[in-house]
């Protein structure tokens, strides 16, 4: 009994010792002040948390069902591989869910080792509730345990933005606090699937309340990924968010903006590597691999943006519409018989195919469309279809004008049963 007493004694103790251990590191964590703000080249000379503990990760974020494309996969995959890319976040509106198509892309990428994540969010969501996420999430169980069970999607990524709405800006402590909750219950339920949680952050969260940001980051996140939009301070905006994961154990990555200049989303030149080129932006990862190491991962948005800074080409969607005698005419207007792919002849010699699929399902049902994959500026393509059974009769011609950073086109032409 003397001995048992004794052992139990000096667990006490290590467990005070492990406590206050804890306690301390706790404590020791550097945090930076937005006064505190400085440049990446002053940073990197001053500041070092150098972690290679894990493998470095690359995520991509895809907001177009292009990869559903299972004709055009390979073409659509190459910028996957040649980047290195792991994780695709991956918009899905739930009438995928039920669909087959969603199974063979998420296999598709399993094939090349990279993981699928369910990328959702609302701001709307703050005021609104969770009802809208907590639907999509019994459609995503029900894919995970149905027609996705042999490559299920176990992350989903939820990307909310309250912090944009008109009442976060006028109390943004107090909305904090709200934030905090509703991602710790959309946490659990998530939890309650099997699903991991990734929250997709912007980087001045750390600056509202230190206190919040550190339950926020241990309460709701399993990952987290962090929109680090300023590129002149992109080390400096990092810091506290890698401090404060790598205190609870929790993966954190560094998102790069890649979309073209817009108003609407505030992406102005001192936010975006679209203009710059692969070079650019590698050079970018490794500043932040020399000052994090490959522990903070690095993931771009978005897909079709980054697609045409890495390759120079663009994405293009054609809509076929048939004639109003044309017996196989369903509702949208498009010929139901229509079979095989479409062919883009450029007057520069290229030849492309651009495969069938149904880009935006909405209830089971959608327009099917051709995606060609790396159309070029300025070249005159003619179009010509595999199927004989049809005759395009009027938008066989095309040339894409690339001005205004347009980077996904969508062109439409008209058939007719051949005679």
């Amino acid at each position: 009994m003397k001995k048992k007493r004794i052992a139990a004694v000096l667990l006490g103790l290590a467990a005070v010792a492990a406590a206050a251990w804890f306690g301390y590191h706790q404590t020791t964590v550097r945090w930076l002040a937005p006064g505190e703000r400085m440049t990446d080249e002053e940073f990197a000379a001053s500041y070092s948390a150098v972690k290679n503990d894990l493998p470095q990760k690359s995520s991509i974020f895809a907001w177009d069902m292009l990869l559903v494309n299972d004709g055009a996969f390979d073409q659509l995959s190459e910028m996957l591989t040649d980047l290195s890319i792991t994780r695709v976040y991956q918009s899905i509106p739930t009438a995928y869910l039920s669909d087959p198509s969603l199974a063979v892309m998420v296999e598709n990428l399993s094939r090349l080792g990279i993981e699928t994540a369910f990328l959702t969010g609302d701001r709307d969501w703050l005021f609104d509730g969770l009802d809208e996420l907590y639907a999509q999430l019994e459609a995503l169980d029900a894919y995970n345990n149905g027609i996705g069970a042999a490559h299920p999607i176990k992350i989903v990524a939820l990307d909310v933005e309250g912090y944009t709405t008109s009442q976060w800006k006028e109390d943004p402590k107090r909305w904090f606090l709200t934030y905090l909750d509703l991602m710790k219950e959309a946490r659990e339920y998530a939890h309650q699937k099997g699903l991991t949680v990734v929250q997709v952050i912007s980087d001045e969260l750390d600056a509202i309340d230190r206190k919040t940001f550190e339950r926020f980051i241990k309460d709701c996140c399993d990952e987290v990924s962090v929109m680090n939009y300023e590129r002149d301070v992109e080390l400096f905006n990092i810091w506290n968010e890698v401090a404060v994961c790598r205190k609870y154990g929790i993966p954190v990555e560094t998102i790069f903006e890649t979309m073209p200049l817009n108003d609407y989303y505030s992406v102005d030149a001192g936010k975006t590597y679209f203009y710059d080129g692969l070079d650019v932006l590698a050079d970018a990862g490794e500043a932040l691999r020399e000052v994090y190491g490959t522990s903070l991962g690095t993931a771009y948005h978005y897909y079709r943006t980054l697609y045409r800074v890495y390759s120079g080409c663009g994405l293009a969607e054609f809509y076929p519409y048939t004639v109003e005698e044309d017996p196989a005419q369903d509702e949208n207007g498009q010929p139901e018989a229509l079979d095989g792919s479409l062919i883009l002849l450029g007057d520069d010699g290229s030849t492309l195919t651009a495969y069938p699929y149904i880009p935006y399902l909405n209830d089971g049902y959608g327009e099917t469309c051709y995606l060609a994959v790396g159309v070029r500026e300025g070249v005159d393509y003619t179009l010509s279809l595999e199927d004989s059974s049809y005759e395009i009769i009027r938008g066989g011609e095309v040339c894409f004008d690339f001005s205004g950073d347009k980077v996904l086109f969508a062109e439409s032409f008209r058939v007719r049963p051949s005679e």
